[in-house]
């Protein structure tokens, strides 16, 4: 059995000579919900319609399921919505689903009740889809999208148009598909909402992957601390344990400590050490949520 549901390796597209992708190297594990990060034109939508087959590759190759021939077949695993999704708006929601039964040739019409418990949608009866919220339409379009019980879920900007209260019973639904269904999914979010719910990123910046990350590695560089550096390591957790009482702290190769607690006594820490014999050559608070990250992760290129 394959690893990684998704692989792309140097995967690019031109138009002309603009590329709107540029050598993407991708991998996406099983049962993962995969957060594509990157801001208006970083590539994101390109490269979802690369991978459902909508657009066509320059260069490079994509390998669906472990194969990267027949790939027509392997998308038939695929459930997705991309950007806002066609939808019969003379139709209710039970017959845009059936609708896209017939056309896929889903044999069990119980499919379409399950699929409208399952986002919300049961008693939306007669109305006819013309008349919903903008919030309805991206409930039924991931409706669609989950019609057939997919292995591999592609979502482009799914929150779009949910309120709170419809974001979060999204992003249990999400969670929901990954522990029960084996799901894997790969989702662009609002970056506040992605953070709560990936547990592996790619960083998209101007069509280029700046890098791809699991969320213990993400939140391990977030994490707010207290980085210190001093003259002497061994000396320093000694009686930061000792005296100071301190002992969530990790030692890293760069010779940076960071501390995970005390972070509003920086002071005791900054008088602890010098009256016992300890340099500090650095003290401060760090760390980062999404936003931060992503900033400060493109920053070094913005003029690349």
């Amino acid at each position: 059995m394959t690893k990684f549901i998704c692989e792309t390796k140097n995967l690019s597209k031109k138009y002309k000579d603009f590329y709107a992708l540029k050598n993407v190297n991708l991998t996406i594990p099983k049962g993962e919900i995969y957060g594509l990060v990157g801001e208006n034109g970083a590539g994101k939508t390109t490269l979802i319609r690369l991978l459902t087959g909508l657009n066509f590759k320059s260069e490079g190759e994509i390998i669906l399921f472990g194969h990267k021939d027949n790939l027509q077949h392997e998308r038939s695993k695929i459930g997705c919505t991309i950007e806002m999704p066609a939808l019969y708006k003379d139709m209710t929601a039970s017959q845009n689903l059936e609708v896209q039964r017939i056309q896929r040739g889903i044999p069990n019409k119980k499919c379409i009740t399950d699929t409208l418990e399952l986002i919300g949608l049961s008693n939306a009866g007669k109305k006819r889809v013309a008349n919903f919220s903008l919030g309805m339409k991206q409930r039924l379009a991931l409706g669609v999208a989950l019609l057939g019980e997919p292995e591999f879920l592609i979502l482009d900007e799914p929150v779009n148009g949910l309120d709170p209260t419809g974001i979060i019973e999204l992003r249990e639904l999400l969670k929901k598909l990954v522990k029960e269904r084996e799901v894997t999914i790969l989702s662009s979010h609002i970056l506040s909402e992605l953070h709560q719910l990936a547990t592996c990123y790619g960083f998209l910046h101007k069509g280029e992957l700046l890098k791809q990350i699991s969320t213990e590695e993400l939140n391990e560089e977030c994490k707010r601390h207290i980085c210190l550096r001093t003259d002497n390591i061994q000396k320093t957790t000694l009686l930061l344990e000792q005296k100071g009482n301190i002992n969530n702290y990790s030692v890293y190769p760069d010779n940076s400590i960071r501390i995970y607690e005390c972070l509003d006594n920086v002071r005791m820490i900054s008088k602890l050490l010098p009256s016992n014999g300890v340099i500090i050559d650095e003290i401060s608070v760090q760390g980062e949520n999404l936003e931060t990250y992503f900033e400060n992760l493109i920053g070094g290129r913005k003029n690349v």
